[in-house]
């Protein structure tokens, strides 16, 4: 007997699904892009149970005859392409004619559907491949598809699915990048009969966002447009300015001829576009919609049409990186160089109209306590302090090693920085990120000590469906870090109490970043969850505890902050990622003086 053998029918097509269909969210993925296809300009999505008992998507497109219905569930038939060539100029979504016929082939599939011109429509039900039942009804113009039960008749790729409210959660991640790529077509998203999203026609994309998040995401937002005509590509969108950060990726959706891409060499190139402004762990909103010739590219790399190839991959990332870095530039360039300090003749003037201030200050000298105490007296000479120093680098990017000479404390530089020099060089320390950091390292060891106080006037949290579903999950864990609440109604969780440090905090962004940080670590073992979760809430008050830009430091508190920040961890940045130390050797300045040439 042979071992190797043809696969039946009903094998080949369940091996098929399981390309095309990974989770729900591909339902949805699938029927949609017919839909639009289709001519729809007005789509409704129906989902129950994550999509897992239910996905139902109605849209008012062309419809189809009766004869044409059946034949869409037959393998690798489609009305997309007549001819292969067709592939190198496609522009619609489907092409492969192998969607409806591998999910009728693992689910419980009813279509209705009816042609413009028709009198009546047709209803098809399809079990596990089968058809089952055809009649003609009464039906308005377009089509009805609902998928019911997926997986049921292959255990051992049902279990795989994940819980419920993660399965809603890529839903709704797909339904906003529909949203984005088509202002003109009314979307609405139904969860469990209840209607969660309506976001009828719009002119631009700033109108979508405030449509699916909110107005401050748009009151951030970028207009930007870049074309290079010698490889045939164009883009435009919108892209958040540095003040808007978030804490995951989820707000960075990027759209290839109207195809929303999963692109990781594209998101790189992006991220690379926010170097000037970037902060650890922090990521923007970003929009952007690439329009080029389909010759240019493939979408047909991957069964779900998820990736793209380009042809001139290096190009299209550098331009998109440059775009960006050119916008923010517009932007940012007066706050950066107030922060980043280059302007160095500006900050030699400054030195030198207070000579008489700096010379009151104490000078500090080495002691050698290396208690685990924070002592009162500051000490510089072979402290870690001095180990920073050694390891920041010059604009030039040499890498200086400062000698263990005594510093002496200059003072502040616009209420700012904390200033302090030496024989090689200039100190410069960012108050806020130094305070951060001492706090943070301080409230990670002493959590259980800190106070928790009741609001005089409860704080109002507004989230949707799928924000409120964690916050009530992990409502112990919550209350676990002293933040105590009860939902009120559908889309409200009323805070109560906090810790003391967050009395003053934006309550509404912290619970949203923390919400952030569940859907990213929910996949991890409770005790890593946990530890991300307790990060997040200590980076918060250690934030609003700390000393801010602008505040006038005594002579005494600058003492107090230099000292402390020699003795806590990772210390070089803030619990945001931002530097909170930096050093410009006096080899530098000379540079910059062309001093270096009298010499």
């Amino acid at each position: 007997m042979n071992k190797i053998r043809f696969l039946a029918p009903e094998e080949i097509k369940k091996i098929a699904a399981g390309e095309v269909v990974e989770r729900p969210a591909n339902l949805v993925k699938e029927l949609v892009e017919n839909a639009l296809d289709a001519g729809s300009n007005e789509i409704s999505i129906y989902i129950e149970d994550g999509g897992k008992k239910l996905v139902r998507v109605v849209d008012n497109g062309c419809g189809m005859s009766c004869d044409d219905a059946k034949i869409a569930f037959q393998p690798h038939t489609t009305s997309k392409i007549t001819q292969v060539d067709d592939l190198q100029t496609l522009l619609t979504f489907g092409f492969r004619g192998e969607a409806l016929s591998s999910i009728s082939s693992v689910s419980t599939l009813t279509l209705i559907t009816k042609e413009r011109a028709a009198d009546v429509g047709v209803k098809l039900k399809l079990s596990y491949g089968s058809l089952s039942k055809e009649e003609e009804i009464s039906a308005s113009e377009g089509t009805d598809i609902a998928i019911q039960d997926i997986f049921s008749n292959i255990p051992a790729r049902k279990k795989f699915l994940k819980a419920s409210d993660t399965e809603w959660r890529q839903i709704v991640l797909l339904f906003q990048s529909f949203v984005l790529a088509h202002k003109k077509v009314h979307f609405k998203l139904f969860n469990e009969n209840r209607l969660i999203h309506n976001c009828p026609p719009v002119d631009d994309v700033k109108m979508r966002v405030m449509q699916l998040w909110d107005q401050q995401c748009a009151d951030h937002l970028l207009s930007i447009n870049l074309t290079e005509n010698t490889i045939d590509i164009a883009a435009e969108g919108c892209i958040s300015d540095h003040q808007y950060m978030r804490y995951n990726t989820a707000q960075i959706f990027l759209f290839v001829n109207g195809r929303w891409i999963r692109n990781q060499k594209l998101v790189k190139a992006v991220l690379r576009g926010y170097q000037s402004v970037y902060q650890q762990g922090r990521y923007p909103a970003v929009f952007l919609f690439i329009k080029t010739d389909p010759s240019l590219i493939d979408v047909n790399i991957h069964p779900r049409k998820e990736e793209v190839q380009f042809i001139h991959a290096h190009k299209i990332e550098s331009l998109i990186q440059h775009a960006i870095n050119n916008k923010l530039d517009e932007k940012v360039t007066t706050q950066l160089r107030s922060t980043m300090i280059t302007d160095v003749q500006s900050s030699a003037s400054s030195f030198s109209s207070m000579p008489s201030f700096s010379s009151i200050l104490p000078v500090y000298k080495a002691n050698h306590h290396h208690h685990h105490e924070m002592p009162k007296n500051i000490s510089f000479q072979d402290s870690q302090l001095q180990k920073m120093v050694q390891q920041q680098k010059t604009f030039t990017q040499e890498t200086e090693r400062v000698e263990a000479h005594q510093y002496k404390l200059i003072g502040q530089l616009h209420q700012t920085y904390i200033l302090l020099e030496n024989n090689d060089g200039l100190l410069v320390i960012d108050q806020h990120a130094a305070h951060e950091r001492i706090l943070y390292e301080l409230f990670k060891k002493r959590f259980d000590q800190i106070e928790t106080i009741k609001l005089m006037f409860p704080s109002t949290v507004m989230l949707d469906e799928s924000e409120m579903g964690l916050v009530l999950k992990y409502q112990s864990l919550f209350a676990q870090y002293g933040i105590i609440g009860d939902q009120m109604g559908v889309d409200r969780f009323v805070i109560k109490s906090v810790p003391v440090y967050l009395k003053n905090a934006n309550l509404v962004e912290l619970v949203k970043e923390v919400v952030a940080t569940m859907r990213e670590t929910e996949i991890f073992d409770e005790e890593v969850f946990k530890k991300h979760v307790r990060e997040r809430i200590h980076a918060q008050m250690a934030c609003k505890a700390a000393v801010k830009a602008g505040d006038e430091l005594s002579i005494e508190k600058m003492h107090e902050i230099i000292n402390q920040l020699e003795y806590v961890e990772n210390r070089m940045t803030c619990p945001h990622g931002r530097p909170t130390i930096w050093f410009l050797s006096l080899s530098e300045i000379e540079k910059r003086f062309r001093r270096d040439y009298i010499k």
